[in-house]
């Protein structure tokens, strides 16, 4: 990767391609190098159709070694004497595409043996590799409005984050974690800043921890940002609730104390709550959008009002089969609309508010697919041919937990 280096086989075409794999065969390793991902976070985004060239590794051209990086030098000739004229690769934000030499030496498992390839194509020395600073994670705030630059973190590949406030125990953020225990990474541009969201007209209790990427550093830039999503397309974040109930989490918890954020009686109402620490779905209002899993024939939802949450289980439809179609979607509850309950402000529905992954039926001989944009309906047992908005009667037993929504929303 040194530039005066280069030969014709280290010329690279990688137009198109999602990731590419470099190997070294001495060393026996090999690293995946991706490019980016959309500008929602949501999609990866492919190398461009002019991305043909060299890696190569860039020295600082001022301040400490350590802060050299690799970047891409895109050619239009495999001869390395074509390399001076070329044009490092650039990112959709117009900044160049780089692997800094920190977050290199920092992430082993996702770089292994790189630093000893860097090392022994003369590009770096072993002090240098020593002498790259472990990146300390000190929050200043979690106020959207009063960030600090040095808060500013790049997360790209790592598994998790060890993070700490002023005057307060360490705690550790993962991107999410898939089943038997596999870890997913932070993926490409997770580059910005923790905040705390507390989401209008709902409770206190209902405050969160996000993420808001960012090109730059700039914290004049925040409005610009986009909130880190997961896999699923939600948003990634770690409720208040959630940061209570977790021992984990008690650094966090009292940094947003400390910070003048969160109000312990607020905390204190959270420690009342006893909601299962593992679980995603909480409701504190009518018309909040939530999560649908369509893969599942029902969902339990965790109602909360008044300090208290109580348990519903909604299934999505009548058929004695689990899986009835695939696909996911944000929904909501709210009053339903029909005629026949304009005097009935007890019954709700359920409309789709946005369709997430697509929702296919898999099930032969079902027919009513969710739509975005309108109501949850079921084919009735009767008739299959009839097709009905699916009922939340708050009066039912089965639905007595509704009612914690309805108390709010006068």
């Amino acid at each position: 990767m040194k530039p005066e280096k280069l030969t014709r086989d280290d010329y690279y075409d990688v137009s198109g391609l999602t990731s590419i794999s470099l190997k070294d065969s001495k060393l026996q390793s090999s690293w995946i190098i991706d490019y980016s991902t959309s500008n929602k976070g949501r999609t990866h985004v492919n190398f461009p159709e002019h991305a043909k060239g060299f890696f190569y590794y860039a020295e600082p051209k001022e301040g400490p070694l350590y802060e050299g990086e690799v970047r891409f030098r895109c050619c239009e000739s495999s001869d390395p004497s074509a390399f001076a004229s070329g044009s490092d690769l650039l990112l959709p934000s117009g900044t160049p595409w780089n692997i800094p030499l920190v977050r290199i030496a920092e992430e082993h498992e996702r770089y292994q043996l790189l630093p000893e390839f860097l090392i022994k194509d003369g590009a770096i020395t072993y002090h240098t590799i020593r002498s790259c600073p472990r990146r300390r994670r000190i929050l200043r705030t979690l106020n959207s409005s009063q960030l600090d630059p040095t808060n500013y973190y790049d997360l790209q590949g790592l598994k998790r984050v060890k993070v700490q406030g002023e005057g307060t125990s360490s705690w550790l953020f993962n991107y999410v974690a898939a089943r038997h225990g596999k870890v997913i990474p932070f993926p490409q541009e997770t580059k910005g800043y923790f905040y705390y969201f507390q989401p209008p007209n709902l409770p206190e209790i209902a405050g969160e921890v996000r993420f808001r990427c960012m090109d730059s550093s700039d914290p004049a830039g925040f409005e610009d940002g986009h909130d880190l999503r997961l896999p699923d397309r939600t948003i990634w974040r770690t409720a208040l609730w959630r940061i209570q109930a977790t021992a984990g989490y008690k650094g966090l918890a009292d940094f947003l104390r400390k910070d003048g954020i969160v109000k312990q009686e607020t905390l204190d109402i959270c420690a009342g709550l006893g909601l299962p620490v593992q679980t995603k779905d909480v409701i504190f209002s009518l018309n909040e959008e939530l999560y649908m899993d369509f893969s599942r024939a029902s969902r339990r939802y965790w109602i909360v009002g008044h300090g208290h949450a109580k348990p519903v289980l909604i299934r999505f439809c009548n058929s004695p089969q689990d899986k009835l179609f695939t696909g996911s979607a944000m929904v909501r509850f709210e009053r339903s609309p029909l005629l026949e309950h304009r005097n009935a402000p007890h019954v709700l529905v359920i409309r789709i508010v946005e369709i997430l992954q697509p929702i296919e039926c898999i099930s032969v001989g079902y027919s009513p697919v969710p739509v975005e944009g309108e109501l949850l309906v079921q084919q009735t047992l009767e008739n299959r041919d009839q097709q009905l908005p699916l009922l939340l009667d708050t009066e039912l037993a089965e639905y007595q937990g509704l009612r914690l929504l309805m108390a709010g929303d006068k």
